[in-house]
């Protein structure tokens, strides 16, 4: 990482029942995660509009996907993430997705858990509010070096309790974009998000 980067990384899924009642196994990344890499954009917001970075590196974790990213050094949208991002605003991933309905299956040990065992992913996004109420990341070394500080504040079990609103409007435009692409428009695929983890909890 050069000394003028600004990184964040952390886990962009994790293994927690997120407020959709669903857990994205680890191993839902294995097969397709080589065709994100080609393409490994950073959204803001889930907004195809608003490309911020990109994803430098990925690991397929026990605990989840983690990720690199490094944003953009522009002006405008990826300004502003980096802005709030210092101030402790911003401090959460998601990803967009889209699956089929095979790959998702009712947890047998807990009624009313689902869990998505094979996904495509679409895009990972910083968000200012995550499903996955472990979904925090924290800035990279060089970052840290650089501001003398670090903005990850983390959340503790009892706050990570309970569900999150407000996320039925991302399924709706990450399906709304899944249609427009060239034969996306498949009988029995439907596209999710779910919020993320960082700063290495597993």
């Amino acid at each position: 990482m050069g000394a003028d980067e600004f990184v964040v990384e952390g886990m962009a899924s994790t293994t927690q029942v997120d407020s959709f009642k669903e857990i994205v196994e680890p191993d839902a990344f294995r097969e397709t995660l080589p065709r994100y890499k080609k393409f490994p954009v950073v959204l803001f917001a889930h907004s195809f509009a608003m490309p911020i970075g990109k994803a430098i590196k990925l690991e397929i974790q026990s605990g989840g996907l983690w990720v690199r990213v490094a944003l953009s050094k522009a002006a405008g949208t990826a300004e502003m993430v980096r802005t709030q991002i210092e101030e402790g605003i911003l401090k959460a991933f998601s990803i967009g997705f889209w699956l089929e309905m095979g790959d998702i299956k009712e947890d047998a040990k807990r009624p009313g858990v689902s869990r998505i065992t094979k996904l495509e992913l679409l895009e990972i996004s910083v968000v200012p509010v995550p499903a996955n109420r472990g979904a925090v990341f924290g800035m990279a070394s060089a970052v840290k070096d650089r501001l003398g500080r670090s903005v990850s504040a983390g959340i503790s079990g009892e706050q990570a309790r309970g569900p999150l609103p407000g996320h039925a409007e991302v399924h709706a435009v990450l399906n709304e974009v899944l249609r427009s692409l060239p034969g996306a428009a498949l009988a029995g695929v439907t596209v999710g998000s779910h919020l993320p983890v960082v700063g290495g909890k597993a």
